[in-house]
């Protein structure tokens, strides 16, 4: 089934409609050729692939357990603290950032290879993902930053559907964003970016952000919506000792696991029966 699943995957990229859609003919399915080894390898591929997942999930919740760690962090030093919250000063998300603006609102043309097309299932942890995305060409990606260029040290947020999942941008990856990801970049002299993405995750900031949502099957927060959201402040020297605290974590949840091993165990291993390299 993974297999058919996968062929079928590439057959729908490669497809082409009438009336903006995509459909794949009955013809096309049929010449549709699955790579068959023997059973017993079959179960080999599968018990990897299996443990592939395992893992996968288990990876997914150490890192919301690290994250809820973070937040335990910041509402101890900044919710907390009673003494330092009586100076905090309060703005709005459009007084602390340069910038707030979503991607493209039409769906690009995708191709085999290119740059990185991130939409929300990209960040859903919490954690920018470019292995798991489609491609645009270069061309395209390049019209498309002249609307918005991600950099690093903005913070992607989800906008449409699960909304309000903050995700920083920790490095100077090269990709282009989806209308469902609204783009922060926080001013430096304001805010930190560690310390903007830890509040944006907390429960008054998630609750402001449920509150302003639109919407009743798909939900929607507009990027007007997100300028008034209201963040606490603290000094710069505060909100960079929580950052140090939280660069900590990362390390943690930055460390190779054995996801990573079991899948280049899985490319080596599923490669050594030629019958697959059949098509």
């Amino acid at each position: 089934m993974r297999a058919v699943n996968s062929r079928l995957s590439s057959l729908i990229d490669q497809a082409h409609g009438g009336v903006g859609l995509k459909h794949v003919t009955r013809r096309m399915v049929d010449d549709l050729e699955i790579p068959l080894p023997s059973l017993c390898e079959q179960r080999r591929i599968t018990a990897i692939l299996d443990q592939a997942d395992d893992l996968r999930r288990k990876r997914r919740a150490a890192l919301e357990r690290l994250n809820r760690f973070a937040s335990a962090i910041f509402d101890h030093m900044f919710v907390e603290a009673k003494q330092n919250r009586a100076n905090f000063d309060a703005k709005t998300l459009g007084e602390l950032c340069s910038l707030i603006r979503d991607g493209t609102h039409k769906t690009p043309t995708y191709v085999e290879r290119g740059v990185p097309f991130v939409t929300v299932k990209n960040i859903a942890n919490g954690v920018l993902d470019l292995k798991e995305t489609k491609f645009i060409s270069e061309q395209e990606h390049r019209d498309l930053t002249r609307r918005v260029a991600p950099m690093q040290g903005d913070i992607l947020v989800s906008k449409d559907g699960t909304i309000g999942i903050p995700c920083p941008v920790l490095a100077n990856d090269i990709f282009s964003i989806f209308v469902s990801v609204a783009l922060l970049r926080p001013k430096p002299d304001l805010v930190d970016q560690s310390f903007l993405t830890a509040q944006l995750r907390t429960a008054p900031v998630q609750k402001q952000i449920q509150e302003r949502s639109k919407g009743i099957a798909i939900r929607h927060l507009h990027l007007e919506d997100f300028r008034e959201l209201r963040i606490v402040t603290p000094n710069l020297a505060l909100q960079r000792a929580f950052a140090a605290r939280v660069a900590q974590i990362d390390k943690l949840s930055s460390v190779p696991t054995l996801i990573e091993q079991s899948q280049l165990v899985g490319r080596n291993g599923l490669g050594h029966d030629d019958r697959l390299q059949r098509k």
